[in-house]
């Protein structure tokens, strides 16, 4: 079984060795790494040419958001399963490829998986763990962001992007909720109990940036969440976020 590892990056010259050293050590060798640049002018281009003998493609370009960076990295993939390795994050240790590739291979029917993540807020020097169950379409809907099914620990079949398509470029900071709401939608998407993937919070990144919110309402929109009774969004949010909570308690 091959994994395609995609990292989109621009001007990330203080992490991105980091993520790339995560997926050359890995022990599972079966992997082709595919780094898309976007242009970066602060050093970035220089420490991907120091390992470009270990990647399978890369490329420096202008493009037009991460997610048409992403668009471009899995068209150019080769494995059966893909997961996008963001450039401020990296792979939890040198066994997990290794891990996910077992638990792949004794859940065949499936063709998405997500694991867990360990947030790292560089501000505070913390980690804190993100404690995940199987999620439904409609809990995932009602949640009203895709932190239950982590975008940096989701790794599809490459074949069904034949039915629901890539990402879609009408949305420059969350499209990877949208995607991955078309992705449960369509199938069943399976836990794996492991933790994959460490996700680095800082100022400079989207999620702190709140530039996403405006994008996901109006996502939600398109998927019709307002057209659910008012008492059944709220009790349904505030329940889910209450388990949510509870279950990542330290």
């Amino acid at each position: 079984m091959k994994i395609s590892i995609i990292t989109v990056v621009y001007n990330r010259k203080k992490y991105i060795e980091n993520t790339i050293l995560s997926v050359l050590k890995q022990s599972y060798k079966n992997i082709e790494y595919i780094i898309i640049d976007g242009g970066s002018n602060d050093g970035t281009i220089e420490i991907i040419e120091k390992y470009k003998e270990n990647i399978f493609y890369w490329v420096s370009e202008e493009d037009t958001s991460m997610y048409h960076a992403i668009n471009k990295g899995m068209l150019k993939s080769t494995g059966d399963y893909i997961l996008n390795l963001n450039s401020d994050d990296w792979l939890l240790d040198n066994k997990v490829i290794e891990k996910v590739v077992e638990g792949i291979k004794c859940n065949h029917k499936y063709k998405a998986f997500f694991g867990n993540i360990i947030r790292y807020y560089e501000s505070k020097n913390y980690s804190r763990k993100i404690l995940l169950k199987d999620v439904s379409y409609k809990k995932l809907l009602l949640s009203e962001h895709s932190t239950f099914i982590p975008h940096s620990s989701l790794l599809i079949s490459k074949d069904i992007l034949q039915t629901i398509g890539f990402y879609n470029l009408e949305y420059k900071y969350a499209s990877d909720f949208e995607f991955i709401l078309r992705i449960i939608k369509n199938y069943k998407v399976k836990h794996l109990s492991l933790f994959i993937t460490v996700f680095r919070e800082h100022p400079e990144s989207i999620t702190s940036s709140g530039k996403i919110d405006l994008e996901r309402k109006a996502i939600l929109t398109k998927y019709n969440l307002y057209d659910i009774n008012f008492i059944i969004r709220k009790y349904s949010y505030y329940k889910e976020w209450i388990l949510y909570k509870l279950k990542n308690l330290n």
